[in-house]
């Protein structure tokens, strides 16, 4: 009788990317750590590396966006369960970080990560187009101005959305 193979969906081969990329990140740094580690590390040949990602870089550029994408969701839960801005403000600080992604668990290897794009000039320009395309989310479907009579207003009806807001144009919203 014959096994079935099952292969991981293209997810969850993802998913073990990562997780394996920030191991190996916070023991041989960034620019110390290879491919072939990362994929070793996940279980993975390095081909299965190249038919996800056609270079560290861009399995960096991945991890952030990814990162960016996992924040918004957990804002918005918070957001919709906090109303009151110091209520979201402590769900924010106690929000449990071992069930996050990676760098959601490790603000240091996610500020490396940002650091190591930006210092490079052929990267940064991919990387603010990808974040630039996912700042479009906001809490309401507009967002006015700052220092006008709406954006007050605005204040006193979304309280912590309109703090989020403020923080993420600053710290790209993170938690």
């Amino acid at each position: 009788m014959s096994r079935v193979r099952t292969r991981p969906t293209r997810d969850d081969t993802r998913e073990k990317l990562f997780e394996a990329a920030a191991r190996v990140f916070e023991e041989q740094g960034i620019g110390g750590a290879s491919i072939e580690a990362v994929a070793a590390a996940a279980g993975f040949t390095r081909g299965a590396f190249y038919s996800n990602f056609k270079s560290k870089d861009e399995l960096i550029i991945a991890m952030l966006e990814d990162h960016v994408e996992q924040s918004i969701g957990r804002i918005r839960d918070l957001l919709e369960k906090h109303k009151n801005l110091a209520d979201f403000i402590e769900a924010l600080k106690t929000m449990n970080r071992s069930q996050q992604d990676p760098l959601g668990r490790s603000p240091l290897l996610h500020m490396e990560m940002i650091l190591f794009v930006a210092r490079a000039e052929k990267r940064r320009p991919e990387l603010a187009k990808r974040l630039r395309a996912r700042k479009s989310w906001s809490p309401t479907s507009s967002r006015p101005r700052p220092g006008t009579a709406a954006e007050k207003q605005f204040s006193t009806q979304h309280g912590p959305a309109r703090w989020c807001w403020r923080w993420r144009t600053v710290f790209v919203c993170t938690a």
